[in-house]
Parts: structure tokens; C-alpha cells; sequence
């Protein structure tokens, strides 16, 4: 129910704001993206943090997962930091394909 109340406010919102500056001047030259999602995701450039953010969103839900879902052993059973417990039982080495060389 409340979720309804800020959608009308955020539609209120928006139809009544202005453009920044840049974006109206942006705009006016015809140089809006198309389509930015495909840009966002798509380009080359971007992909590299795509795949990065995806990868540490991955991580997350795997602290989460295994935190959540162990309810039959005690937390003496864990290690800790101060806002999440895990049970390692797994180490994973980072091996570089190359050196650099100096």
C-alpha cells in the first residue's frame, strides 16, 4: 500500500521538474543514447564492469547463502567479522595467466 503512495508521489515529481541544463543541451544537440541499455551492457568498454559487478554481487550472495542456511551447527562453528559469520571449509588462490616483467 505504501509502495502505491510513492509511486504517485515520484510521478507528481517528475512531471513537474525541469530538465537539468546539460541534459535539455544534450538533448537539443540529438545526442541522446538510443537504446542505453544495449550501451550500458553491451559495449565493450562498459563490459568489463558489468562482469565485475556481477561477480561481486555473486560473492555476496554466496556469504549470504551459506550464512543462512547452516541451522544446525552452532556459531562457535564460524569465523566472524563484525557483520557476517561463515564456516570456511574452502580457500580460493587467485593464480595471475602471466607475470609482468620489469
Amino acid at each position: 500500500m505504501f509502495s502505491f503512495l510513492l509511486v504517485f508521489v515520484t510521478m507528481y515529481m517528475r512531471a513537474n521538474f525541469e530538465e537539468s541544463p546539460v541534459y535539455a543541451e544534450i538533448k537539443a544537440k540529438g545526442q541522446t543514447s538510443k537504446n542505453p541499455w544495449r550501451e550500458a551492457f553491451l559495449d565493450p568498454v562498459n563490459l568489463r564492469y558489468v562482469v565485475i559487478a556481477t561477480i561481486v554481487v555473486l560473492g555476496e550472495g554466496v556469504v549470504w547463502y551459506s550464512t543462512h542456511t547452516k541451522g544446525s551447527l552452532t556459531m562457535d562453528e564460524y569465523e566472524s567479522l563484525s557483520h557476517s559469520k561463515w564456516e570456511c571449509k574452502y580457500h580460493v588462490v587467485f593464480i595471475p595467466k602471466c607475470r609482468r616483467r620489469s
